[in-house]
């Protein structure tokens, strides 16, 4: 290292920009920048943009990550679990914004889900009646005893709506 110049300075800053005027004016090997200008800021930036964007680059840091993952799973998860009992509710406002954001999108996900899980959705409820038959007459035989006023007002109000439209169908119209 040789020395150029003693400069008075107050502080580190302006030894900063004083060893910044030097690397800028004369030629010189280090090319660390003490102080970076926006337009260093922007460089640098556009520089890491490019080295990401690289498909070779890519492939690395995916399996850079996925390594990192297996390798502090605990970690992670205990992190994940932190994180999301400290942002609760801003996790949920989030996921409400996305939903509210993206009816039709969910809609059609779920859609095509079902059509792509259909038989084996359908053999799995099977499955779990035919398993849990009891279960299900128990909670059936609840239901109806905590509704029964609910649904014999729905039984007769169909009832009647059924009765009102045979009569209507028997009557003959005049013109």
């Amino acid at each position: 290292m040789v020395l150029i110049e003693n400069f008075p300075c107050t502080g580190k800053q302006e030894l900063h920009k004083r060893e910044r005027y030097w690397i800028e004016n004369i030629n010189c090997i280090n090319l660390v920048r003490p102080i970076a200008s926006p337009e260093d800021k922007e460089e640098l930036l556009a520089k890491k943009k490019e080295y990401r964007d690289k498909p070779e680059n890519k492939a690395y840091q995916k399996e850079a990550n996925k390594k990192w993952k297996e390798e502090n799973r605990e970690a992670h998860m205990l992190q994940r679990k932190e994180y999301g009992i400290a942002n609760k509710e801003k996790i949920a406002e989030a996921r409400k914004k996305y939903r509210d954001e993206n009816k039709e999108k969910i809609k059609e996900q779920k859609r095509l889900s079902y059509l792509r899980n259909k038989e084996k959705t359908q053999a799995s409820r099977k499955t779990y009646r035919e398993e849990n038959k009891d279960k299900l007459a128990m909670a059936n035989k609840k239901y109806y005893e905590e509704n029964k006023d609910k649904i014999a007002m729905a039984n007769k109000k169909n009832y009647e709506e059924k009765k009102a439209k045979e009569h209507k169908e028997k009557t003959p119209t005049l013109n």
